[in-house]
């Protein structure tokens, strides 16, 4: 059998989270429609894995639970969309992951940064490509 096709689509909080919030915002209920029809669409998708994560502000037990929240938000509304519940699974690595510095190098904060880390990732294996965003 051929390989699987393993794709990543990263939510970023401008248009998911706010601060300490895991609601999604209607810019990535649309994202997140998109990619629902995408994965109704094909039949050979084996699985949807939602990794929430979160900025550095608060203790790490507080922002696991957190991240946790935002992934399983994001499950539900797919699940809510019509995806198959028994392909998704959720994680949270809370603050562990950061793709940008909370705080500058002179040790102040870092908004922009803070909000890059608040992410949402999804990770879909098929046999083809799902994604189409």
């Amino acid at each position: 059998p051929a390989a699987p096709v393993v794709e990543t689509l990263t939510l970023g909080a401008d248009a998911y989270f706010d601060f300490d919030k895991a609601t999604i915002k209607p810019a990535g209920r649309a994202k997140l429609d998109r990619l629902s029809s995408d994965l109704r669409r094909v039949a050979s998708v084996s699985s949807i894995l939602i990794v929430g994560h979160t900025d550095s502000k608060g203790t790490e037990e507080y922002n696991q639970r957190l991240g946790q929240r935002r992934a399983d938000s994001v499950a539900s509304y797919l699940v809510s969309r019509g995806v198959p519940a028994s392909l998704i699974s959720t994680q949270s690595r809370g603050e562990l992951d950061p793709v940008a510095p909370n705080t500058l190098p002179n040790g102040r904060d870092n908004p922009q940064g803070r909000a890059l880390n608040r992410r949402v990732v999804i990770t879909v294996t098929a046999q083809e490509k799902v994604i189409n965003q």
